[in-house]
């Protein structure tokens, strides 16, 4: 009987402590600070803030140094004009996020800025509306071609002007036969980007309409949005058989004006002669 109360002992013994150790983690389960709680991934969601490119690219010159998106200050060699484009792909398609001047960054308007320097500005607006800026900075090695609306040559097949062509002398002379009607102008630009247009159209041939008369021709050079004109006044003989009435009338005249001769009778056409030069008005003072 001893024996047997003794056993019972000893495994009560035993058995209190396990009973306590499961008792407490229950108990520590029950009171987790986290138990019932749901998460809210909209509260705890930090926002990131990414104001940076993830690209600079450039076509029709090299960048230096290679792209790096925390790298601010480029610059750009070796550059053809034909070809040079820059491009760029920003690191958040976030709707906030604004990038400023790409629309302006062709060669030549860099070229012409200060410091050759073109910006491309990226601004984040946070949801606290606080705004936050890069800006990268392209500088360019290249100097723009100056423009030019002059001439380097002008003629007329077949013709010569009344003077030598010189760019700075806007406006030649010359005359051509009553038989000819077209012209063909020959005009060469000091500027290889300029657009030459002979009396509105790009045709180098011309129709002279006019008769016994100056024709006023244009041939426009123009480069960019500058323009420069020269005139070629063109005078068409009259035909053959007209000059030759009006060369008889002019001697008619000079012969009536100058005869002293009053007794002599006149003919009709000399009497007419008389008359119109009488009803000339006398321009001398």
């Amino acid at each position: 009987m001893k024996k047997l109360f003794t056993f019972v002992l000893s495994l009560f013994i035993l058995m209190v402590p396990a009973y306590v150790y499961a008792e407490g983690e229950e108990n520590q389960e029950n009171t987790d600070p986290n138990q019932n709680q749901q998460v809210d991934p909209q509260n705890n969601e930090s926002e990131v803030i990414d104001n940076t490119l993830s690209e600079i690219k450039v076509t029709g010159g090299t960048l230096t140094p290679a792209f790096n998106k925390t790298t601010y200050k480029y610059t750009i060699t070796d550059i053809n004009p034909d070809t040079f484009n820059i491009d760029y792909t920003q690191s958040s398609p976030n709707k906030t996020l604004v990038v400023k001047n790409p629309s302006n960054l062709t060669l030549e308007n860099i070229a012409n800025s200060a410091n050759k320097t073109g910006t491309i500005t990226v601004t984040y607006t946070d949801k606290e509306n606080n705004q936050h800026t890069n800006t990268y900075e392209i500088t360019v090695d290249y100097e723009v071609p100056k423009k030019s609306t002059y001439l380097t040559d002008l003629s007329v097949t077949g013709y010569q002007f009344d003077k030598k062509f010189n760019k700075d002398t806007s406006a030649y002379s010359f005359e051509i036969p009553n038989e000819v009607d077209t012209i063909t102008i020959k005009a060469t630009a000091e500027d290889a980007n300029a657009k030459i247009t002979y009396d509105g159209n790009e045709s180098e041939t011309v129709k002279i309409q006019k008769v016994g008369e100056e024709s006023h021709i244009k041939v426009v050079v123009t480069v960019g949005t500058d323009t420069r004109t020269y005139y070629l006044n063109v005078t068409r003989a009259l035909p053959k058989d007209e000059t030759e009435e009006n060369e008889e009338e002019n001697a008619l005249i000079e012969d009536t004006i100058g005869s002293d001769d009053s007794d002599e009778p006149k003919t009709k056409q000399e009497k007419e002669i008389e008359e119109r030069v009488a009803a000339t008005p006398d321009i001398n003072p």
